[in-house]
């Protein structure tokens, strides 16, 4: 049976999550990132939050190889479906799930003051709370001042096979995912 993997891959409040949603509408099953990160911090007592995810993701980077958080994900997969890993954040991460099979790397992202509201809408308690956070968050995430196996969004994202703008409503994100899932004939 014809199966992908589709990565996504963009910046906070970009719209993984959304993207990853309407991959679930069309029988995705999906797997996070963050979601071995929260289980294993939270078995070990710590507090969920952005900046202990992003540092525990790199310690085990750099104790297991920058690429070792997808081979993790891609334990979870098998051939009898169609997967959405949500929330990349290192170029060896993408290498991993391409060496794995078939695998459609996506990048998404939105203007920063687009991403902004997104983020004071959605009340998230560690989110960044005023622009200049989010500046800040962006660098971090993009690889300012972290080492190679670190957090490297900005490229990962030139990885992509394509990285759509998050510039509109949901529908209009919907649509074109709907044109890319068609152009990959799932």
């Amino acid at each position: 049976m014809f199966f992908v993997i589709i990565g996504v891959v963009g910046s906070i409040a970009s719209g993984k999550g959304v993207v990853s949603d309407i991959l679930k509408k069309k029988g995705f099953i999906p797997l996070m990132f963050s979601d071995i990160l929260r289980k294993e911090l939270s078995e070990k007592g710590i507090e969920i939050t952005r900046k202990n995810l992003q540092d525990y993701a790199n310690e085990l980077r750099k104790n297991f190889g920058a690429d070792y958080l997808a081979r993790r994900l891609i334990a979870k997969t098998s051939s009898s479906g169609n997967y959405v890993l949500e929330g990349i954040r290192n170029p060896a991460e993408i290498y991993a799930l391409r060496e794995s099979g078939k695998t459609f790397i996506l990048g998404i992202d939105a203007p920063l003051e687009r991403r902004f509201q997104w983020i004071i809408m959605r009340g998230k308690e560690n989110d960044p709370h005023t622009l200049d956070e989010v500046k800040t968050t962006d660098d971090r995430d993009n690889g300012v001042g972290e080492p190679e196996w670190g957090l490297q969004v900005k490229k990962s994202m030139a990885l992509a096979d394509v990285v759509v703008i998050n510039d509109k409503t949901k529908e209009h994100l919907e649509k074109k995912i709907d044109k890319i899932i068609s152009k990959l004939k799932l």
